[in-house]
């Protein structure tokens, strides 16, 4: 759990950051692309912001997404997303940008103090985003290689644990993400998204009740 210090400064970052958000043409553009008609509400609810202007050590992620990790005692860390036209991968190694010394969390953890008796796991905050918003209660993992047995612990009880695959990266998210996820967890169902999508790309396509029928949870 983050200090006193780290928590204000991670909730002075957010709301200054979410405050940026409106008005950004850029901002605006990628969630719209992420969400259609639906993406302030996603702004909204995950607390959404552009770093127009940087707090101390953030400098490097000026005009990039913020994406908070909010729990239910306050804001535990910020990714940061590039949002240029451009191949993120060769220019700073990834699309998603982690603080050094912030660690692997769960995303959404606040899901799991709703009273399904199933949750979902996406690879990633956008896909969990996507899946939250059809209905569905989902968590956010950061791969499987990263998973922890905190997590593990964070997510028994549930009856059914799906665990989305998903399949526009030639089976790498089958085989390094879904399958040896679904070893770690009890009462795990493996949900193969259709050929060339993940999570958001579907719906983007088909729907956010096309999600929930792929799981079967209508």
């Amino acid at each position: 759990m983050p200090s006193n210090t780290q928590k204000e400064f991670l909730a002075e970052a957010s709301g200054r950051y979410e405050k940026a958000l409106k008005g950004n043409a850029y901002a605006e553009s990628y969630l719209a692309k992420r969400f259609g008609d639906r993406w302030q509400d996603s702004a909204r609810l995950f607390q959404l912001g552009v770093v127009a202007d940087p707090l101390p050590g953030h400098e490097q992620y000026k005009g990039m997404l913020s994406i908070p990790y909010c729990a239910p005692y306050g804001i535990v860390g910020i990714k940061f997303r590039c949002l240029l036209d451009h191949d993120c991968k060769s220019v700073h190694k990834t699309r998603y940008m982690n603080p050094p010394g912030q660690g692997q969390r769960l995303y959404n953890t606040t899901d799991l103090f709703r009273t399904e008796d199933y949750i979902a796991v996406a690879e990633g905050e956008i896909d969990a985003q996507t899946s939250h918003l059809a209905g569905i209660p989902t968590v956010g993992a950061p791969g499987a290689g990263s998973w922890k047995d905190a997590f593990t612990r964070m997510i028994r009880g549930y009856e059914v644990v799906y665990i989305y695959a998903d399949n526009d990266d030639d089976g790498v998210g089958l085989e390094k993400f879904a399958n040896p996820l679904a070893d770690k967890l009890r009462g795990s169902r493996v949900i193969l998204l259709p050929k060339g999508h993940d999570v958001n790309s579907f719906v983007v396509e088909n729907g956010y009740d096309a999600l929930r029928q792929l799981l079967g949870v209508d």
